[in-house]
């Protein structure tokens, strides 16, 4: 017979209550592991998983909208959550959290969600470090520099203007276009457009005209005597020339030239014929001519009165100046002038070949002018004409850069330009810090250099050296970098010679 100590059972009760309780305690889940508690997602949005164990009923939610969750909620198990972040359209980044738990025990785990900023996308931007040149009527090569952070491209808007490259991308390239001779007599103008997005800068090209050919004479017209002799002729042309003769017993000396004044000397061999014999010298040069008309006289009869002249026409350049004809005859002869700006010396002159001088003062008109000179014997008169060009106005001079455009660093520096032209030149800066060397040259091709003084100040700065001869000015745009600005090189060039073609670079200087 078993006997119960009443003390003894009430120990024993509480202690298995006590087993119990433990028992239940430690089965209970008190977090739902969710792997991983943080993510960062990209500011254009995307979708992360995480995974979680549920022992019993479980959902999620967030605390932005800008984060949805699949699935949100679910039973008991292992359990895979997709949490997908919308774009972030903001420069900022943010943050956001998720909540899983289960709502019976209160039991909960929490997801830290980070999306990074927007990325930060700049205006457009398309610059050329020049907009505008004038180009001589040789053509030649050229470059500018052109920056803009979006791709680009070039068009020209004339087939004598071909650009390389014609296309690029963003930073920092020098294109170079080419220039064709103008073959014509008038000027041309000519496009380069650059686009680089919905941005469009312009560079406009203007083209001198082709010069005409030209050769003239100081005479079109000599008269020798039968004993022949020599006769001086002054050619004048802007190219090179050669002369031909019609007729064997007449020639010229020298028979060819440069473009200038040339002086020539027209002779004729003796002649014993009974009637005047005619010839003519003909002068070519490019797609211009000129033709001296030459008359040789026969032997003269004692009985019948003679008086020529070597030359019936003069003409003269606007500049004073003279010439000398022969007068041939077999009398005595007087002269006379119809001008005031044309004389004659002597105004007598006795039998034979006698020289006289023809003499023009300046002509200080743009309209040209006309005079003759009378010589006569009795009832013998021959006339001289004489024709003077006016001022000329000559069109306009060209004047070739190698460059229309320098950038320097802030430390300063020195590059050298290439300057073509066809008259003399000077030049000058409207800027204390910038100089030229040196600042006046004659026609030709000269060097130059340009320097800029170190830039003290933060802030950029830019000036130009203007050249000009006679009306044409051409323009040396200069810009130089702030202190503590960072630039590539201490000088870039951006234009090639335009006058006699090439190209040219502008590297660091320092």
């Amino acid at each position: 017979m078993c006997v119960i100590n009443p003390k003894q059972s009430v120990g024993a009760i509480l202690l298995a209550l006590a087993v119990l309780l433990t028992t239940a305690c430690e089965g209970t889940q008190t977090s739902l592991g969710v792997t991983p508690k943080t993510v960062s997602v990209k500011a254009e949005g995307e979708a992360v998983t995480v995974a979680f164990s549920a022992t019993m009923d479980w959902t999620a939610t967030s605390s932005a909208d800008w984060i949805t969750l699949s699935p949100s909620s679910g039973k008991s198990g292992d359990i895979k959550m997709t949490i997908t972040a919308k774009e972030n359209t903001s420069t900022s980044p943010r943050t956001a959290t998720v909540t899983v738990s289960m709502p019976s025990i209160q039991v909960s785990d929490v997801v830290t969600v980070s999306q990074a900023a927007a990325e930060v996308i700049p205006d457009p931007t398309l610059t050329l470090s020049a907009r505008e040149t004038t180009v001589g009527a040789e053509g030649g090569s050229a470059q500018i520099t052109v920056e803009t952070n979006q791709t680009w491209s070039a068009t020209s808007s004339a087939q004598w203007i071909s650009v390389n490259p014609a296309s690029g991308i963003a930073g920092k390239v020098s294109v170079v276009f080419t220039i064709e001779a103008n073959p014509n007599l008038e000027p041309r103008e000519g496009q380069i457009t650059f686009t680089a997005g919905n941005l469009t800068e312009v560079f406009n090209l203007t083209q001198y005209a082709k010069k005409p050919s030209s050769v003239t004479l100081s005479s079109d017209a000599f008269t020798f005597a039968a004993e022949g002799g020599m006769n001086n002729l002054v050619v004048t042309a802007n190219v090179a020339w050669k002369a031909a003769s019609s007729s064997d017993w007449l020639e010229i000396t020298p028979a060819e030239g440069i473009a200038g004044a040339t002086a020539t000397v027209v002779k004729a061999s003796a002649y014993n014929g009974e009637e005047p014999r005619t010839g003519f010298i003909t002068f070519t040069g490019s797609d211009a001519t000129a033709t001296l008309y030459v008359t040789q006289l026969a032997p003269v009869k004692t009985d019948e009165p003679v008086l020529e002249l070597s030359a019936s026409t003069l003409s003269f350049s606007e500049e004073a100046g003279s010439n000398k004809i022969s007068v041939i005859g077999n009398v005595s002869w007087s002269a006379a002038s119809d001008a005031s700006w044309l004389t004659v010396t002597p105004t007598r002159g006795e039998a034979g070949n006698v020289e006289v001088t023809i003499t023009v003062s300046a002509n200080n008109a743009e309209a040209d002018r006309g005079g003759k000179v009378t010589f006569s014997s009795g009832g013998l008169v021959r006339t001289l004409i004489v024709n003077q060009k006016g001022k000329v106005n000559e069109s306009a001079p060209s004047i070739n850069l190698s460059t229309v455009s320098l950038t320097f660093s802030a430390e300063g520096g020195t590059a050298d330009v290439s300057v073509t032209a066809d008259a003399a030149w000077t030049a000058s800066s409207d800027a204390s810090w910038l100089k030229i060397t040196p600042a006046k040259e004659n026609a030709g091709a000269k060097t130059v250099k340009v320097s800029a003084e170190a830039n003290s100040s933060a802030n950029d700065r830019s000036g130009a050296i203007t050249f000009t001869s006679g009306s044409t000015s051409v323009r040396l745009s200069v810009s130089q970098k702030g202190r503590g600005q960072q630039s590539v090189g201490g000088i870039t060039g951006e234009l090639g010679d335009w006058g006699d073609g090439g190209s040219i670079d502008f590297n660091k200087n320092n």
